[in-house]
């Protein structure tokens, strides 16, 4: 896209870029970046230009790169045209870089007409556009325009929230200063398009997190209660927030390595560790024929609310786990795992596929153009090669994979030691079914259910405390009493003392090898996307590596795994260490004062911030709602009962309309080979499956994206959406055989 053309950014409509970066003719870098606002306007966008954040509110919008904010020009209260933004910060591990972003009229980049017209039908309902000086005094022309770059965001309300396009021209007034399209290109590198993408995804998420609480406060004075703002900060109704199953007691922190656990030889590990799992995991253990309503020993829906509650009792806060996602299934389980591996290992067992070693180590790794050579020692200490075309480490937190294969990882420093308490209470105990959470100086604590029949008590370190003194058996039952439990009347299962911590490794991908799990991402449980983060790795990857197996793909389709999964999981992470440093406070003051700011709120009927709920980063995806997950509903064919999408069609893969025509001139067989099939809420075509839409969930979604196509992956999240069938085909496949550069 030239600047001369962003005027189809007034348009909902999916862009050839929406999210990645070009080189112009004239040299300059084009970087398009879609980020989705959960709970955000397009007005709080534009406001929060005018409001003018110190360095403070600054560097909430992103803790981690921007650095210091001063404003000049003009600074009229009511917009914030002609106001100039002077900063320092940097670009996602790039040395820190001064800015002068400079407001301007919109009219200095669309055509009156054609904008007045977006802004009234609402295709456009925020707009912040300028100019962009590479330094705090960079060049201007006589009418005090200054020169460098541009950049644009423009925003539009959807039910969900605000679909942010951001686009930045950079280097686009060099050639006005004598440079040829190389020596542009040369000032101009990709390596600052890529962090340029990484750093704008970045910080609007973190103002989308913060922002509808913000405008709601400084508005609160002066607007009338129930609009919109308001709305959108209490979408979860009575002042309480909608999670859409982030759950907390998943314990995804493991041991330190001095007190490293060996698997035993002949299978998995007996001990409980994580506890919850939401929609999505669930439509994933659909697709391996383990449906939750199929597995009651294992798992249970929890259609309940996660309550905070302080030392004393009183609610901070309440978190609305009701209901179902967009996958199909509820919101929030809470399910045993040694008996989910059970069953998980029996499908295993039935696939001819796979050969499972038990008793094996490996202890050293090499890889060539052609493959993988693992060396594994059997329990006797007898050492054999194993040849592989790929390995994927899933070797946990500590693992050797990724030491091997030379991966970074990046610490984020929060360490905090639990001990993790799992029951089996007596049968005549009933214990309320509630998950928990107590704020409590004198000793935090968790207490959720864990799986059918089961209790989990999670418990903080106190500073005074060893590892040594909180992991015992007495010490469990010490700190169980207080909840009426003894060793009467219930079984402990286990006890173990966990460090929780945050981080994740760079990259994932270094040759034939790759990364998934732990030994990717770690998160402390609070938000209880820990294993789910890596069932989510597992989906991304295997549709990736299966057709790279099968020659379908190039390996290069493998690139955009780590590049789409890893600003997902980041998000968690840190949204998890965020929820952590309310809950980790042993300090008294520091504590009193959490608890009357959060009692406030809630006494004041505000809900906090709504947990992320990311996009995919860069990869095989496209448009506004390219990388995004994919809704789920009941339909029925023929005369037949109403049954989830994703069983009728054997998985999430599909392209699926709303009448069968829109799909007649598309190829099935290569879709297929992807495993994805045509499918169709109304009419006939060959090689079409016409369903009822029993619920009207898809056509409530197709209204909701303003599509009337969506092309869905084998890992049910979305390629694209539009009302071209045939483009959007083509344009998968193309991602899948020849995939753009992603990093």
């Amino acid at each position: 896209m030239e600047l001369h053309e962003v005027g189809s950014l007034l348009e909902p409509a999916p862009l050839p870029l929406e999210t990645g970066w070009e080189r112009l003719a004239s040299g300059a870098l084009h970087v398009a970046v879609r980020t989705d606002l959960h709970g955000c306007t397009g007005e709080m966008l534009e406001w929060w230009f005018r409001w003018r954040c110190t360095t403070r509110e600054y560097v909430w919008w992103h803790p981690v790169d921007h650095v210091s904010s001063t404003w000049q020009g003009t600074l009229a209260p009511d917009t914030h045209i002609g106001s100039e933004h002077v900063v320092r910060e940097f670009f996602s591990g790039l040395p820190d870089q001064d800015l002068v972003i400079q407001f301007r009229d919109p009219a200095e980049f669309f055509e009156p007409d054609a904008y007045g017209k977006a802004r009234e039908s609402g295709a456009v309902t925020g707009a912040v556009v300028g100019r962009l000086g590479l330094t705090h005094e960079p060049p201007r022309l006589a009418d005090g325009r200054v020169l460098g770059g541009r950049l644009l965001h423009i925003a539009r309300d959807t039910g969900w929230g605000a679909a942010l396009r951001s686009h930045f021209f950079v280097g686009l007034d060099l050639p006005d200063q004598g440079l040829s399209p190389e020596e542009v290109a040369a000032q101009t590198p990709e390596e600052f398009g890529r962090a340029l993408l990484q750093h704008a995804y970045d910080e609007f998420t973190f103002l989308s997190r913060f922002l509808p609480a913000l405008f709601v406060a400084e508005h609160r004075d002066t607007r009338p209660r129930g609009t919109r703002g308001e709305r959108a900060v209490r979408r979860g109704g009575g002042g309480r927030l909608r999670a859409g199953g982030q759950a907390a007691g998943d314990p995804a922190g493991p041991p330190r390595p001095r007190r490293r656990r060996r698997r035993p030889a002949g299978g998995r590990l007996p001990a409980p560790r994580a506890v919850t799992h939401d929609s999505e995991f669930a439509r994933v253990l659909q697709s391996v024929g383990l449906a939750p309503d199929t597995i009651p020993e294992v798992t249970e829906p929890y259609d309940d609310r996660y309550v905070w509650r302080n030392g004393e009792g009183r609610t901070l806060v309440e978190v609305d786990w009701t209901g179902h996602g967009e996958s199909g299934w509820f919101n929030t389980y809470f399910f045993h795992q040694p008996s989910l591996e059970d069953a998980l290992d029996r499908v295993v067992a039935g696939l001819p596929t796979v050969r499972v070693l038990r008793g094996q180590e490996a202890v050293a790794l090499d890889q060539d153009d052609d493959g993988v050579t693992l060396t594994l020692r059997d329990t006797a200490g007898a050492t054999r090669p194993l040849r592989a075309g790929w390995v994927v480490g899933a070797d946990g937190a500590n693992s050797r994979v990724r030491r091997w294969a030379g991966l970074d990882w990046q610490d984020e420093g929060y360490f905090h030691d639990w001990l993790v308490v799992d029951v089996r209470p007596q049968p005549h105990l009933r214990f309320p079914h509630v998950a928990e959470q107590t704020c409590d100086v004198a000793r935090p604590a968790t207490m959720v259910p864990g799986g059918p029949g089961r209790r989990r008590w999670e418990f903080m370190r106190l500073p005074h405390e060893t590892r040594e003194q909180l992991d015992r058996t007495e010490s469990a039952w010490e700190l169980l009493a207080s909840f009426g439990l003894g060793p009467a009347d219930a079984e402990l299962e286990r006890h173990s003392v966990y460090t929780f911590q945050a981080g994740w490794a760079t990259r994932w991908r270094a040759g034939r090898v790759l990364l998934a799990g732990d030994a990717a991402h770690l998160m402390p449980p609070f938000a209880g996307q820990g294993l789910g983060a890596g069932v989510r790795d597992a989906a991304n990857l295997a549709w990736k590596l299966s057709a790279v197996l099968r020659g379908v793909a190039g390996d290069e389709l493998l690139d955009g795994y780590g590049t789409e999964r890893l600003p997902h999981v980041q998000t968690f992470v840190r949204f998890s260490v965020e929820l952590g440093q309310v809950i980790c406070i042993s300090d008294p003051a520091e504590a009193a004062a959490r608890d009357a700011r959060m009692t406030a709120a809630w006494d004041a009927g505000m809900a906090p911030p709504a947990p992320p709920r990311p996009a995919l980063g860069p990869g095989a995806h496209t448009g506004p709602a390219g990388g995004t997950l994919s809704r789920q509903g009941r339909v029925r064919v023929g005369g037949g009962p109403a049954t989830l999408l994703d069983d009728v069609l054997g998985g999430p893969g599909v392209l699926l309309a709303r009448d069968a025509g829109a799909l007649g001139s598309v190829d099935a067989a290569p879709l297929a080979d992807l495993g994805i099939r045509l499918a169709a809420l109304g009419g006939a075509a060959p090689g079409v499956l016409t369903v009822d839409d029993v619920e009207g969930s898809y056509a409530g979604w197709f209204d909701q994206l303003g599509v009337d196509v969506v092309l869905v992956r084998p890992d049910g999240w979305l390629y694209g959406a539009g009302d071209d069938a045939a483009a959007l085909a083509d344009g998968l496949l193309a991602a899948v055989r020849s995939p753009a550069p992603v990093g």
